[in-house]
């Protein structure tokens, strides 16, 4: 019994890059996300805790302002009540004088005591703020405990987990990147073609061979993400420790990250649709399969081509210079409304024909449809969520579902298959063909990584920096 092969490929290369380890460049990246959550959440803590300070120590103060208005007040009227008890033990003096000081002490005291009333009024208002407030800054002790320590933990553990990812992966998936894949893609494809050696009807080596070699491009495309994640988390780990972490500069960064790794997921996604359509079209029997097999490739050259197209655009949106021509060049909104429509007419040219599957008919291009509608959603979710962009004008454009036809399709079923991931690789399964002498004579140079540029994102971070400034 073979495995799917998409999990022979991706087994292979999270063994030949590490992925598979407790400590990898994949979970570096998901640390490096989380870390910048925490880092923006301690911030706009710090800020806030400046505010509820601010707050409490203003009404504090309007009160300490009341209670010295009070005490004055009171003091005048003890002194006013002294003068008044000395006029009244006064028998020596003129009564007109004596009645003109007692009325002159009565009318301050009046007035004094209007105050009183009145601060009394506001000493009950302010009271009430500081209680509230006091409440506020008690609550917000609680909450800064927990988002600090929740910073402590994600810092040691990004920390910790970050030195114990071995260089040799860092270095390999470095190397990946510019260097010529053939014979990585001959091994995997070998590796692949094996899994299926005892198969009835063969694997098509066309189709391997094709799925391999996107992945790889794809696998590019991803080891400059890991790369530069792995090189902003040790900036910001020492920025931390400085506690000069200018945070709006690294969301940016991981926004940009994010985008591209959400619409690569969803290609490989696409390409486990296309391998497992392999084996799907197998059931039709030999000649079918080739048959199928051979416009199951011309479709994927095609799928790929407009797949690339959406991922030119997802790297205008990053760098500023997405244009509604780029759009209209290269988002096709009609796509899969296309693929819909020669998936009908297909349907329609083998509908007569007897197929050995109990009557139900096969459908040829469902992993097709499902594969890039999914694209389309994912690249539209990430450019509207991360990039704020209104594809309102781009929607994309698809058929009513076909009720006329009855379709067969293995692959949901395929997809929920329990599969243990721990079991593909046999005693005779090598993959140091990517070792060379030079890697093992220069192992001390395995801590000075030299690593995937990012420098633009500096340089980029910069000019909007200046723009803002503007």
């Amino acid at each position: 019994m073979y495995e799917r092969s998409a999990i022979v490929l991706e087994r292979y290369l999270n063994k030949l890059f590490g992925f598979d380890r407790e400590y990898n460049l994949i979970n570096n990246l998901s640390n490096f996300k989380e870390l910048i959550e925490e880092v923006s959440k301690y911030q706009v803590m710090v800020a806030e805790e400046e505010k509820v300070i601010a707050r409490f120590e203003d009404i504090a103060k309007e009160i300490q302002s009341i209670q010295k208005t009070q005490e004055k007040l009171s003091i005048s009227n003890q002194k006013l009540e002294e003068e008044r008890k000395k006029t009244f033990t006064s028998l020596d003096e003129n009564p007109n004088l004596v009645q003109r000081k007692l009325e002159k002490i009565e009318t301050k005291l009046d007035e004094n005591n209007e105050k009183l009333k009145d601060i009394r009024e506001e000493y009950i208002k302010a009271f009430i703020i500081f209680m509230e407030r006091q409440k506020e800054r008690v609550k917000f002790a609680r909450e800064k405990r927990e988002i600090v320590a929740n910073h402590i933990t994600i810092i040691n553990k990004t920390t910790e987990e970050f030195k114990n990812i071995q260089s040799q992966y860092v270095q390999k998936l470095n190397k990946f990147i510019d260097m010529d894949k053939q014979v990585i893609k001959n091994n995997i494809v070998k590796a692949m073609i094996r899994n299926g050696k005892n198969e009835k009807v063969g694997f098509d080596e066309t189709t391997i061979d094709k799925a391999v070699d996107v992945r790889l491009g794809v696998l590019s495309k991803e080891a400059e993400c890991y790369l530069i994640a792995y090189e902003r988390v040790n900036k910001l780990l020492s920025e931390l420790e400085n506690d000069n972490v200018k945070i709006n500069k690294y969301e940016k960064i991981i926004r940009d990250i994010s985008a591209k790794i959400a619409f690569l997921e969803a290609e490989k996604k696409y390409i486990v649709e296309f391998l497992d359509n392999e084996r799907i079209a197998a059931m039709s029997g030999i000649k079918m399969h080739e048959k199928m097999m051979n416009e199951a490739c011309k479709n994927f050259d095609a799928d790929i081509r407009q797949i690339n197209n959406l991922y030119e655009l997802i790297l205008k949106e990053i760098t500023g210079k997405s244009t509604k021509k780029a759009y209209e060049e290269l988002y096709n909104k009609t796509y899969l409304r296309n693929i819909q429509e020669n998936e009908r007419s297909f349907e329609r040219e083998i509908s007569n024909m007897k197929l050995d599957i109990q009557g139900a008919l096969i459908n040829s291009n469902y992993w097709r449809v499902e594969g890039i509608k999914n694209v389309y959603e994912v690249f539209e979710q990430e450019v509207t969520e991360k990039f704020d962009k209104d594809l309102s004008s781009y929607k994309l454009e698809e058929l009513p579902k076909n009720k006329e036809i009855e379709l067969f399709s293995q692959n949901e079923e395929i997809k929920n298959e329990e599969t243990n991931f721990d079991d593909l690789y046999d005693d005779d399964f090598d993959i140091d063909f990517y070792e060379d002498e030079e890697d093992e004579d220069n192992e001390e140079e395995d801590n000075n990584i030299i690593i995937y540029n990012d420098s633009d994102y500096d340089e980029k971070y910069e000019e909007e920096t200046e723009n803002e400034e503007e």
